[in-house]
């Protein structure tokens, strides 16, 4: 029989150990874990501190201002200037419409400012006579409107008996001027 003798058994059979010592811990288990599965989520949201709220105010707006006034122009022009960049109240007459009947010849009247007078030179309407004032009246067409206007005339403009400064002119009225009648129709 000639085999290793056999190893001993039980607490005698142990070597000695100088220091009881705690085994060593075992070594952090690592699961295997498979890689994670790549879903198309969105990026997570990052929390910022909003700045505080302002409140803005409109620029402050310009209050609509016509355009300055042109040179001289005809009136006409102006009329068709005004209609084509703002609207135009109704008018009652348009220049060019009115017609001044005296000693039966028809003017019309096709100016802004159409002058009444003895004055053959200064006025687009002449009466003989050395009561009327050169420039004694004027027919002024403005805002759509004619009006007949003494000029500071000595012996005045009348309409229906009554001395007038200034008076909007209606269909057939009659002004005296001096002693003569001027008829204004738009017909």
């Amino acid at each position: 029989m000639g085999g290793p003798p056999p190893l001993p058994r039980g607490p005698a059979s142990m070597p000695p150990q100088a220091h009881h010592a705690p085994p060593p811990p075992p070594p952090p288990q690592q699961h295997h874990m498979p890689p994670p599965q790549q879903h198309h989520m969105p990026p997570p949201q990052q929390h910022h501190m909003a700045p505080p709220q302002q409140h803005h105010m409109p620029p402050p707006q310009q209050p609509h201002m016509p355009p300055p006034p042109q040179p001289h122009m005809g009136a006409q022009h102006m009329m068709q200037q005004q209609s084509l960049s703002a609207p135009v109240p109704q008018q009652s007459a348009y220049l060019g419409a009115l017609t001044a009947i005296y000693q039966g010849e028809r003017t019309s009247v096709n100016k802004e400012k159409f002058i009444i007078g003895r004055g053959r030179q200064t006025s687009d309407l002449t009466i003989k006579d050395p009561n009327v004032s050169r420039q004694h009246a004027m027919v002024e067409f403005q805002n759509g409107v004619y009006y007949m206007v003494d000029l500071g005339s000595t012996n005045g403009v009348e309409y229906q008996g009554q001395r007038v400064t200034r008076k909007a002119i209606a269909e057939g009225d009659v002004f005296r001027i001096c002693d003569h009648d001027v008829l204004f129709t738009y017909r």
